[in-house]
């Protein structure tokens, strides 16, 4: 039986060999500007595993005396602790609570492995088993000091190689992933301690159930707490990837967000009620009742909510276009919330409209959506006989005479149109484009201006509505007929 136990561990330490062997290209890989380091870090690895395989190995010995195997086997012990903070060391720099957790850990490894040597601790395998068989004050002390070690190793150690790990990666957001769960987290492991402490112990039902409430309430508002800031950081780090995340622009992200911290709230408060062991369903029932009265009370908020969502989602128009409203107004686009837009008006006017208004209304983007210039057109009529040609040649050098005019884009360059022979005139259309939407009607008045004047310089005449009325006599009316 012995001589099996020996050849097992053999066999387990040529397997470690070899999965060594296969990981190399992969620390080769991860550390490629530091190639000391990834040495460094197998020979540890290898260590960590040869002293405890050996210490194994030599104490299932049957060749050796039973004496000599417990001495040769905790003289292994020993080594692999010394060895162990030899190398170790190396990897801690700065961190004095890393290295004392560390080599804390390391010593009662160690001196769990003498007593086992000694047969005066339990096998690795027969813990569970031992455990249940202590006291209940023993079994809560153990589970406490237990949980606090490791919540305090989560903390410094764990955390701390996970903060390298992600330090190789180009993005910073595993990194403020890393370090916004870190305290949720060691928090979680060392009540998890206390609560089966708890458990097995003599308190009254109330107290024990009320301190599970608590305790459990505490840790869902640090994690809800932790989802709602990682939630924003997932958010606009999938935003800045936007060959990978189309659906994330700066029109959608509030959408996302919003969802996400209702998903999170929600989630919260249903744990929450579970921890205290209320009964869920009554307050869901109740809040759908209540969620019908709302909803039937607040019907125009929630159309213009929902209208909201969807002018953030389909874009007609951005902050910053300028817009003509179905009742004329005119202005720019300075606020898109859910309930509703704000638009500061050419008299600069601020006025905030439902968005269910604007949902179901046909509105006139002057800054052609995805670009700011906004175009014009100037009508101008002559009298027939007028010059044509002439009148096209006085419109396009008004148009360059007009400030904000676009001039250095091809497609958008002055043009004049001769679009119709109407009843009493020639009609033209002056259409040019100018960089800023506000400074429309200063536009019109300039353009309009330099029109009068220019045609009035010319002896062009503007022709206008007039009636010619004629009167006759009564005695030449009879006589004619």
């Amino acid at each position: 039986m012995e001589f099996l136990a020996s050849t097992f561990w053999f066999f387990v330490f040529l397997l470690i060999l070899l999965v060594l062997r296969k990981i190399r290209p992969f620390f080769a890989t991860w550390f490629k500007s530091e190639e000391g380091k990834s040495h460094q870090i197998q020979i540890l690895l290898f260590y960590l595993c040869f002293w405890p395989l050996l210490a194994a190995f030599i104490y299932r010995f049957p060749l050796l005396p039973a004496l000599y195997q417990k001495v040769a086997a905790s003289i292994v012990v020993i080594i692999f602790f010394f060895h162990s903070i030899y190398n170790v060391k190396q990897f801690l720099e700065k961190p004095k609570l890393s290295r004392t957790v560390t080599f804390s850990i390391l010593a009662l490894i160690t001196g769990y492995g003498i007593l086992t040597v000694w047969e005066q601790a339990p096998h690795p395998l027969r813990i569970p088993e031992w455990f249940h068989t202590l006291p209940n004050y023993s079994q809560q002390l153990v589970s406490l000091s237990l949980s606090l070690v490791t919540a305090v190793f989560c903390y410094s150690v764990g955390f701390d190689v996970a903060r390298r790990i992600s330090q190789k990666t180009e993005s910073t957001l595993d990194d403020r992933l890393i370090s916004l769960f870190q305290l949720p987290t060691s928090i979680s492991v060392f009540f998890i301690g206390i609560n089966y402490g708890i458990t097995i112990s003599n308190l009254s039902e109330f107290w024990a159930h009320t301190y599970h409430g608590v305790t459990l309430s505490l840790l869902i508002v640090l994690w809800s707490t932790s989802f709602l800031k990682s939630s924003t950081i997932l958010l606009e780090g999938m935003k800045e990837s936007h060959s990978d995340f189309r659906v994330l622009n700066a029109r959608t992200i509030p959408i996302f967000h919003l969802l996400a911290r209702i998903i999170i709230i929600i989630a919260a408060i249903y744990l929450l009620l579970l921890a205290w062991g209320i009964n869920v369903m009554l307050w869901i029932t109740s809040a759908g009742i209540i969620g019908i009265a709302i909803a039937y009370a607040s019907q125009d908020t929630l159309a213009s909510l929902f209208a909201g969502i969807a002018i953030l989602s389909d874009a007609p128009y951005k902050l910053g276009d300028f817009l003509v409203l179905e009742d004329g107004k005119k202005g720019k686009v300075t606020h898109i919330g859910f309930r509703s837009t704000r638009m500061l008006t050419v008299e600069n006017i601020e006025v905030i409209i439902p968005n269910s208004i604007l949902a179901s209304a046909q509105i006139i983007n002057m800054s052609g959506g995805d670009s700011l210039p906004a175009r014009i057109d100037i009508s101008a009529g002559v009298a027939y006989g007028s010059d044509i040609d002439r009148v096209r040649e006085i419109l396009y050098e008004i148009a360059d005479d007009l400030h904000y005019v676009i001039r250095n884009e091809p497609r958008m360059q002055p043009k004049v149109h001769f679009i119709s022979m109407g009843a009493s005139s020639l009609d033209f259309v002056l259409r040019i484009w100018i960089s800023n939407p506000e400074e429309i009607f200063t536009i019109q008045d300039q353009a309009n201006t330099l029109i009068y004047k220019r045609f009035g310089n010319e002896n062009i005449e503007i022709p206008y509505a007039k009636q010619d009325v004629y009167l006759y006599p009564m005695d030449e009316i009879s006589i004619k007929k």
